[in-house]
């Protein structure tokens, strides 16, 4: 990075400039502010005097590209461990944000099989069970 430039919580958002080369793969946002791409994990912290809680923290998007904050009660800290709360938050998050979770470590076919490609697919009831039980009977034990 240059000397002078921001960094950290500073570096608000990126311009696209049309002559910059990236500017042919992001046509729709020529020439706008956009947000930075940032993974969304969040945080979590412990609350409560007599009763301890597990508290998660993130900061989502708005539609104007500003960040706001955001807090959920997990759970009780006697009935979970930190590693369980934050994988709660995390898909809490997910479903909060309408994005897919990640993978832990490298994806394997079965895990692109259930968490991308079926969500997004309508079919009708029959042709659904027909495919499910191809790839569970003869793919998926093949590839995983």
């Amino acid at each position: 990075m240059a000397a002078g430039t921001p960094r950290g919580r500073h570096q608000k958002s990126l311009v696209i400039n049309a002559s910059h080369p990236a500017a042919e793969v992001c046509s729709l946002v020529r020439g706008i502010r956009v947000p930075r791409e940032h993974h969304q994990n969040g945080w979590v912290v412990i609350s409560g005097k007599r009763v301890k809680k597990w508290i998660g923290h993130w900061r989502p998007y708005r539609e104007d590209g500003s960040r706001g904050h955001s807090t959920v009660v997990l759970g009780l800290k006697a009935k979970m461990a930190k590693w369980e709360a934050e994988e709660k938050l995390r898909t809490h998050i997910a479903e909060e944000t309408h994005k897919p979770e990640k993978p832990d470590g490298d994806p394997t076919f079965q895990w692109f099989w259930e968490h991308r490609f079926l969500p997004t697919r309508t079919w009708c009831p029959k042709t659904e069970s027909i495919i499910k039980k191809i790839f569970e009977l003869h793919v998926l034990p093949i590839i995983g």
